[in-house]
């Protein structure tokens, strides 16, 4: 439906003011967080309706922290909002059911809708909103990043993990073990504004937002400074393809300055440095 039958509508730069404004004055949808990219949303669908004549136009949302006011009760369309609705011969619905009802009487009873809006009202929405790092700092405006799938880690540390089937001894029985399970998998999810990527750290659970010169190149995280290798290609449909890397861990040679992975290091020297240490003329 959404591929053959919907219209794209680009944001003015007049709905981005009168966000603004709504913003400045707290009225919904900022009344109990900054929902910026809700109000664009809310605001060119009303601006696309009222320039295009279209009358009882349909608006339905689950969010209703941000769109609705409870009165006796029940949630209703916010009274910040009624006029902008009104104006526009437009109607708010929360659930689908509640439109469809009103096209044709009695495709959900009234208990099934009942049932729908009990599970919405139970539901903890927008409990862990997580803002996007990227427009918060290039654009200066605030919007949310929705994480919804999980991707394949690259996990070049595999095989250099201590073994726990390995044997111990028996006074480090109490000791805590250095074993890390492997994780296969890392959150990945998208600014609903801007699109720029976002993911979670495997190791400290800090979200990091991806400017576009950190592909391809080594990326720390922002908090704990773990690395990743963060690859962006393209298939031959052009499809972009992103995938995530953990590199083997480095030590750098005390002697030559270079970084080497642990299995071609003894101590804080490399093979090289060590073999001209002990068989050199030094």
């Amino acid at each position: 439906m959404f591929k053959s039958n919907s219209t794209k509508i680009s944001i003015k730069d007049e709905i981005f003011i009168k966000s603004g404004q709504f913003a400045l004055e707290k009225k919904a949808p900022f009344k109990h967080k900054n929902s910026y990219a809700d109000a664009l949303i809310l605001f060119s669908f009303l601006d696309f309706v009222k320039i295009n004549s279209i009358e009882n136009a349909f608006f339905i949302s689950y969010n209703t922290d941000d769109f609705c006011e409870k009165k006796e009760g029940k949630n209703h369309l916010h009274s910040d909002l009624v006029d902008e609705f009104n104006n526009t011969k437009s109607h708010f619905y929360k659930i689908v059911g509640e439109a469809l009802n009103n096209i044709k009487e009695d495709i959900l009873s009234k208990e099934e809708l009942a049932i729908i809006e009990q599970m919405q009202n139970d539901a903890k929405w927008d409990d862990d909103i997580i803002l996007c790092q990227i427009c918060e700092v290039s654009q200066n405006w605030v919007s949310e990043v929705h994480f919804q799938s999980k991707i394949e880690l690259i996990d070049d540390r595999i095989g250099s993990f201590y073994n726990p089937k390995q044997k111990e001894f028996e006074f480090s029985e109490n000791l805590p073990s250095s074993y890390k399970p492997h994780k296969q998998s890392i959150e990945v999810g998208h600014c609903s504004m801007c699109n720029s990527e976002h993911f979670i750290c495997i190791e400290c659970g800090a979200i990091n937002g991806i400017w576009d010169g950190e592909y391809n190149n080594v990326k720390e995280c922002c908090e704990c400074g773990f690395n990743y290798l963060i690859v962006s290609s393209y298939d031959n449909d052009g499809i972009n393809i992103v995938e995530y890397h953990i590199f083997k861990p480095t030590i750098t040679c005390e002697k030559c300055g270079e970084e080497f992975e642990e299995e071609n290091m003894i101590g804080n020297i490399c093979l090289s440095c060590e073999e001209e240490y002990s068989y050199g003329e030094n």
